[in-house]
């Protein structure tokens, strides 16, 4: 499959640049909404277009590859079929924001998506030949860098907590990321942190999230967080 037109960025539209700490390219989406553009360094380009090719074709709701390149000999690129116009995050702070609450059945399409992920994970584990990536998973260097105050043996204890209570657990392949702000009703994006972890990793992820950000915004005032679940949205989530 190939979107066979030559790549100008000057008729793609830019979503956003990328990289949470350094900017390593951009996402642009095409003029009929119908493809998603990366850019980034050529390795790194590379090993992205490589994993989502593995993924589309072991089942996982990802978008589906195109094409990949090079643009006047410098910027390296790939393309992907678009799986939606705004994400579940985008949608749960709209929502938040005009009513107050999550609409369920939005939170249904999101728990449906979750759950196809959550599939292709368990289809594809393997517990024997892999090994968790915890440390990369909980980003530990920002962890330490951010809570200077925190006790080096208070981390260590509940990491190993966690090794021992997610033993049995299969390992699977993880998104790293997995916020609403990643996924969307035609599958999961944005796959730039991915690790191997125990399987639920995810799942639990995609839900807590938000809790981390109820803080005042860097202004001082309101705050960061954009919404909540109920519990009643919780426990079917989890049901689910």
């Amino acid at each position: 499959m190939s979107y066979q037109k030559p790549i100008n960025l000057d008729e793609w539209i830019l979503i956003k640049n990328r990289g949470a700490l350094v900017r390593t390219g951009a996402v642009y989406r095409s003029q009929d909404s119908k493809y998603i553009l990366r850019t980034g360094g050529k390795d790194e380009i590379q090993n992205e277009a490589d994993f989502a090719q593995k993924l589309y074709h072991v089942g996982f709701p990802i978008p589906a590859p195109v094409e990949r390149g090079e643009i006047d000999g410098e910027v390296s690129y790939f393309v992907e079929t678009s799986v939606g116009n705004k994400t579940f995050g985008e949608m749960f702070a709209s929502d938040y924001r005009d009513i107050g609450k999550i609409n369920d059945d939005l939170f249904k399409k999101f728990t449906e998506t979750v759950k196809l992920f959550a599939v292709a994970q368990l289809d594809n584990s393997n517990r024997e030949l892999e090994t968790i990536q915890l440390v990369e998973a909980i980003q530990l260097g920002n962890v330490l860098l951010e809570n200077p105050d925190l006790p080096e043996d208070l981390i260590n204890t509940a990491m190993e907590k966690f090794k021992k209570r997610t033993n049995l657990l299969p390992v699977v392949i993880s998104h790293g990321d997995f916020t609403p702000f990643n996924i969307m009703e035609g599958g999961v994006i944005d796959f730039e942190t991915r690790v191997m972890m125990p399987f639920g990793y995810d799942i639990v992820t995609g839900v807590v999230f938000q809790k981390f950000w109820d803080h005042p915004k860097p202004n001082g005032s309101g705050t960061m967080k954009l919404w909540d679940f109920s519990n009643e949205q919780l426990t079917s989530y989890f049901d689910q």
